[in-house]
């Protein structure tokens, strides 16, 4: 596959864009593969930026979510804003929650009622899975 000059920019904004209203809309990213008819590792590498989708996907996933400015080429504006419904009903949630945090830019999330080994367990798998995407890139 060539490289195009700016790409890689334009494949990373777009996977932002995307991440951001697949967020908007309350969607996980299974969620949005099966509305589209993708695959969870098609969406999840547009919306890394490791792949910019071809028109015929981009249109898919504008379609799925209702926004027909995902097809533009140079994203001016971001989709999600601050105020958003979705995102305040979501702070609110998370707020009730613990978080670990085995590395500076892992976040987990974990009921406060979560037993102190059950924890570990999933501190220890969150750098185990950061440590084999380090390697697979």
């Amino acid at each position: 596959m060539k490289k195009i000059l700016g790409e890689n920019k334009l494949a990373k904004e777009f996977g932002a864009r995307l991440k951001g209203l697949r967020i908007e809309h309350g969607l996980t990213q299974e969620g949005l593969a099966k509305k589209t008819g993708l695959s969870f590792s098609a969406i999840n590498q547009i919306e890394n930026g490791h792949k910019f989708p071809r028109p015929l996907t981009r249109r898919k996933l504008a379609e799925a979510l209702g926004a027909d400015d995902l097809l533009n080429k140079s994203p001016d504006k971001p989709l999600v804003t601050a105020g958003g419904p979705i995102l305040s009903q979501l702070r609110k949630e998370i707020e009730h929650f613990d978080v670990i945090r085995p590395s500076p830019d892992i976040a987990i999330f974990v009921n406060p009622d979560t037993p102190i080994e059950q924890r570990k367990i999933i501190q220890e798998m969150a750098v185990e899975m950061r440590r084999r995407l380090k390697e697979s890139k």
